[in-house]
């Protein structure tokens, strides 16, 4: 999964063993020393790709996209089915005591990527994630695009959309609720949510994401950056030309400023037409404006998901 880091450069993961039917929670400190882990047994172990920390809490949602074995094929992917009528449990963990642990309940869906997370001064835990009412986009939508097809991602105005949801935990009254945020207009999907790498548990508000724009002739593909504020709903967007697909855009701080005031939003995207990879620069604070710099490689680089950014000491 995902790794999460905390302001003071430590590091938490999941480690997931099929083999073994279970999971290993670490925390590795800012020098690569472990400072603590512990396996966890999961039965029929679900598919999971990302999870959540707070101050005190680890958080790690796991959908009912089980684990049924290695077939003849070997085929991990198909190794998984999905479980309709089964919730999706969501872990928390202590921090600072492993064994305490409590396990929730939401619908069943399923999730790639998670925004951020963070405790509220009475104690709730809230995050922010991007989900879909079934497992499809892994079990058919990515074998689709391996074979070279964009069917399932061209249904997508037919109800196979991904959603932007807020989650609210209270441990003390051991209840758990979600709800929808409401979608630009215009958009039908979205995916790889950022935020300011320096409120990574803490409280925010800006989500950057990518988004497929839902006009009919539009490519079926991300063609759009998307800056949402999850603590009111409303959201500022640019949309690329109609032959460009994007990839993770990311929120690139400010240093000299307080988090999530000013900044930028640095993503690449792929013109397939003119076989040329860019890399789009945007003033966090003026997203719809465009981007204030681009980058043309003489080439097209592979396509991928994931960005990075890794700041400069020197």
């Amino acid at each position: 999964p995902h790794p999460r880091v905390e302001k003071d450069g430590t590091l938490w993961n999941v480690g997931y063993s099929l083999a073994r039917q279970g999971l290993v929670l670490y925390h590795i400190d800012a020098q690569g020393k472990m400072l603590k882990w512990k396996f966890f047994d999961v039965p029929n172990i679900s598919y999971f790709h990302d999870f959540l920390i707070t101050e005190n809490y680890v958080i790690l949602p796991l959908s009912p996209h089980r684990f049924q074995g290695l077939g003849s094929s070997g085929n991990v992917r198909e190794s998984y089915t999905w479980q309709a009528d089964e919730a999706m449990e969501v872990w928390v963990f202590d921090k600072n005591n492993f064994e305490r642990k409590t396990i929730l309940e939401l619908p069943a869906q399923f999730i790639f990527h998670y925004g951020n997370a963070y405790e509220d001064k009475k104690g709730l835990i809230h995050y922010d994630a991007i989900n879909y009412n079934n497992s499809d986009i892994m079990d058919a939508g990515f074998t689709d695009v391996m074979r070279g097809g964009t069917s399932y991602f061209e249904d997508l105005k037919g109800g196979k959309s991904s959603n932007h949801v807020k989650v609210v935990i209270d441990l003390a009254a051991n209840t758990i609720r979600q709800e929808t945020l409401p979608s630009p207009k215009g958009f039908v999907a979205s995916e790889f949510p950022t935020v300011d790498p320096r409120v990574i548990g803490n409280p925010y508000k800006l989500v950057v994401t990518v988004g497929v724009e839902s006009h009919e002739d539009s490519f079926p593909f991300f063609n759009a950056v998307i800056i949402r504020n999850v603590s009111n709903g409303r959201s500022k967007s640019f949309l690329y030309s109609r032959n460009e697909v994007a990839e993770e855009h990311i929120y690139v701080p400010d240093y000299s400023k307080s988090p999530e005031d000013g900044g930028w939003v640095i993503g690449t995207t792929i013109n397939f037409k003119k076989k040329k990879t860019y890399l789009n620069i945007f003033e966090a604070g003026n997203l719809a404006q465009g981007p204030v710099a681009r980058a043309k490689l003489p080439y097209a680089t592979p396509f991928s998901f994931h960005g990075k950014f890794v700041r400069s000491y020197g």
